[in-house]
């Protein structure tokens, strides 16, 4: 996959583009920054007038793993940042949790601690509720509808959204859907989930969706799930393909079910102090590039999404396409809990309408 991410990148290089001079920083709003400017300076006093300028040292956190096709595509990034800038804005790279919890990289983020944050919408709607909207069921086609929301009207959405967290929206990268699994039956339309022992995460949307499709919603730690399903604890769970298969669901089940029943996003955003070091010159690279490391990243997990469902048919997994119509019709109260934990006031209608706008 790795490979593949930077055939992807070598796609979008643009040929002749002449690198770009970039202006000294100066401002000290994040500790980790001002340790490398602090250095840059007292290495000046030393030196003399002609001594290095200083750097300016971003750092970014992703709960995710670095196996992950968003991982491959931010490494690119940051080299491209870098060597587009000459060296004076550079990246470091968190994945795996490294940092904390997601909720402790969001803490850090607020208070300055990171200055970039690879974040899913259930990440942030603890900070700003109106996010749910965005991972809302039944909502979205497929992943190509998706990327024609995120880059169209969803942009100038998701801006407002961000800034109103507090931080600076930068660009989307991918997560994907969320899909179901189980070792009972296959699942064709919602009476077949009817009495199905479903993990859901502790989540309220989640788990309002599957008890209106029937389901006897069971909360289980995330670690505790492969034995659940090895054991007949429980009969299903529902993950994005590649998490499925990253942590061998896949050896547990017998039947996966493409239901696309709700989208999980992941978008760049920055803390704004540390966005705002960066002069406007040093923002339009990284704007840039983080919008094809973006690019790239949708088209690698769809990619890797193709290829795991292969690797489940292989292993004699039985993998059945439902129509969502039946599903949606029974989604009146996720839309209205989405609806009201979202303020109220037909904000489920107006996202909606602004998602359908996206359709081509």
């Amino acid at each position: 996959m790795h490979e593949f991410c930077e055939t992807l990148y070598a796609k979008f290089e643009e040929t002749g583009r002449n690198k770009m001079s970039m202006s000294i920083q100066s401002t000290f709003k994040n500790p980790f920054r001002a340790l490398v400017l602090t250095g840059a300076v007292a290495g000046a006093l030393l030196l003399g007038p002609q001594a290095v300028e200083a750097k300016t040292v971003l750092r970014l956190t992703d709960v995710s793993s670095d196996k992950h096709p968003n991982h491959d595509a931010y490494k690119a990034m940051a080299e491209r940042i870098k060597e587009r800038t000459n060296g004076e804005v550079t990246l470091e790279l968190f994945p795996n949790s490294a940092l904390g919890t997601s909720q402790e990289q969001m803490e850090q983020l607020q208070r300055g601690a990171v200055d970039l944050a690879l974040v899913s919408a259930h990440q942030l709607q603890t900070i700003n509720p109106r996010v749910l909207l965005h991972r809302a069921p039944y909502v979205f086609d497929g992943y190509d509808h998706v990327r024609s929301f995120m880059t169209g009207p969803g942009k100038a959405w998701w801006e407002k959204e961000v800034a109103d967290s507090g931080f600076t929206y930068i660009a989307p990268f991918e997560w994907g859907f969320r899909q179901m699994s189980n070792a009972l039956r296959p699942i064709n339309s919602p009476d077949d989930l009817n009495g199905m022992k479903m993990r859901v995460t502790n989540d309220p949307m989640l788990q309002t969706l599957f008890r209106s499709l029937g389901a006897n919603v069971v909360t289980m730690n995330f670690q505790e799930v492969y034995m659940g399903l090895a054991t007949k604890a429980i009969d299903g769970q529902d993950n994005p393909i590649n998490i499925t298969y990253d942590v061998k669901f896949h050896e547990v089940i017998d039947h996966f079910a493409l239901t696309n029943h709700a989208y999980t996003t992941a978008i760049l955003i920055a803390n704004n102090a540390s966005w705002n070091e960066l002069t406007d010159e040093q923002k339009a690279i990284f704007q840039e590039e983080a919008d094809k490391a973006g690019a790239i990243a949708h088209e690698a997990v769809k990619a890797l999404d193709k290829e795991v469902l292969g690797i489940f048919k292989e292993a004699g997994i039985k993998i059945t396409e439902p129509d969502p119509a039946p599903f949606r019709a029974l989604m009146k109260e996720t839309y209205e809990y989405v609806d009201g934990a979202a303020g109220g006031q037909g904000a489920m209608d107006e996202f909606i309408a602004l998602v359908d706008s996206a359709r081509k």
